[in-house]
């Protein structure tokens, strides 16, 4: 059985949650964010996240290590291992080995890939406005100085 303070502690951490954890809220407006991102361009066979990965391979102009990109855009690596993956797989990203080991990975995105990153264009608009229309013009400004306060700024804008 649990001690009566156990449950004090429990509940009240849980009142605090509701009423005003940072965490809780960042992963409820990612989540929804991303929802309408997905709604656009599900239709093209992207999501977010790919489309993401994609244009920061078209930035870098060239192969770069995997761990590059995840850094870049605050990936874990399982998570751009699973995104690369398919995007390998759909011949829009394309890998070398640049080691005689095998072992150093560089990717790259393909003609392919930047056609489908075009194609992607107007889905990608469609979400944005929307988004802006609901949550104001000044959004990408609050956002990017919520990312420079956590030393996270977008280095690719």
């Amino acid at each position: 059985m649990q001690h009566e303070s156990e449950r004090d502690v429990a509940g009240q951490l849980t009142r605090d949650m509701v009423a005003e954890c940072v965490g809780v809220r960042v992963g409820r407006l990612h989540r929804l964010v991303a929802r309408e991102f997905e709604r656009h361009l599900r239709p093209i066979g992207l999501s977010l996240q790919q489309l993401e990965v994609l244009s920061t391979l078209t930035l870098c102009a060239g192969p770069v290590k995997p761990t590059v990109i995840a850094d870049l855009l605050a990936l874990e690596r399982s998570t751009m291992s699973r995104n690369l993956a398919i995007l390998i797989d759909r011949g829009w990203v394309a890998s070398t080995d640049t080691s005689t080991t095998g072992r150093s990975l560089s990717v790259a995105i393909t003609e392919a890939g930047t056609t489908k990153l075009a194609h992607a264009d107007r889905a990608w608009r469609q979400a944005q406005v929307a988004l802006i229309d609901r949550l104001g013009p000044d959004t990408a400004a609050t956002l990017d100085t919520w990312l420079t306060g956590l030393g996270a700024s977008e280095r690719r804008s």
